[in-house]
C-alpha cells in the first residue's frame, strides 16, 4: 500500500493491464489473505477501494471470452478470505506439508552439488525438519554444512 491515495487502484490495474497484454498470463498472489481478506468496517478506505478495483478487474477478465489469463492464489488462511473473492476462485486444492520420504527428496535437491559429508543421515536430518522452517539448513563460507536445532 502507498502513503498516496488511489496508488493501490493504479497499481492493480496496471498488473491486469499488464497480463493481458502478455496473455496468456498468471497472475499468482502468495498470502492472498493478506489484502483480499474479509472485509470490515474499520477496514481503511483505500484498502476497500484497491480490493473493489482488484475484483472489478478480475471480473471483466471473466465476461471477455478472448482473455486467456488465469488469477490463481494461496493461502494459509482461507477462511480469512472474503467471500467474493472465494466465489472468483471456483476450485480450491489443500496442499498438505511434505512428509518425512518428500522433505528427505527436498533435502537432497537443496543439497545436490554441495560438500557435504558422505555419512549425512538425510533421512534422520527429515524427521527433524519441515519445509516450513526457516531455520534448517544454511551453507557457511567455508562449505560446511549447519542445521540449527537439530541433534
Amino acid at each position: 500500500m502507498s502513503k498516496w491515495f488511489g496508488d493501490a487502484q493504479k497499481l492493480v490495474t496496471a498488473v491486469f493491464t499488464l497480463a493481458y497484454k502478455l496473455q496468456p498470463s498468471i497472475i499468482f498472489i502468495d498470502e492472498v489473505d493478506s489484502f483480499l481478506g474479509q472485509r470490515r468496517v474499520t477496514e481503511h478506505e483505500a484498502l476497500t477501494n484497491m480490493k473493489t478495483e482488484f475484483m472489478a478487474l478480475w471480473d471483466g477478465f471473466t465476461t471477455d471470452q478472448n482473455a486467456r489469463v488465469m488469477v490463481l492464489a494461496a493461502t494459509n488462511r482461507p477462511w480469512e478470505l472474503d467471500e467474493a473473492i472465494l466465489r472468483r476462485l471456483p476450485r480450491a486444492f489443500e496442499v498438505p506439508m511434505p512428509d518425512v520420504k518428500q522433505r528427505a527428496s527436498i533435502l537432497r535437491v537443496i543439497l545436490k552439488g554441495e560438500n557435504v559429508e558422505n555419512e549425512l543421515d538425510i533421512e534422520k536430518l527429515a524427521g527433524c525438519w519441515s519445509y516450513g522452517d526457516r531455520r534448517p539448513v544454511r551453507i557457511t563460507s567455508t562449505g560446511s554444512l549447519l542445521f540449527d536445532n537439530v541433534s
